[in-house]
């Protein structure tokens, strides 16, 4: 169980990091004022 857990912890950190990855894509790359329209204030 423990493999699994570790294995499934690296899974999710990777996602994590392909998620903010790709937001800065589309505010850097693509311009699409993403990040701008994320902010709630």
């Amino acid at each position: 169980m423990h493999d699994r857990h570790e294995v499934l912890g690296l899974a999710m950190l990777g996602l994590a990091a392909l998620h903010i990855l790709a937001a800065l894509k589309h505010q850097f790359f693509d311009r699409t004022g993403l990040i701008g329209r994320m902010n709630p204030f």
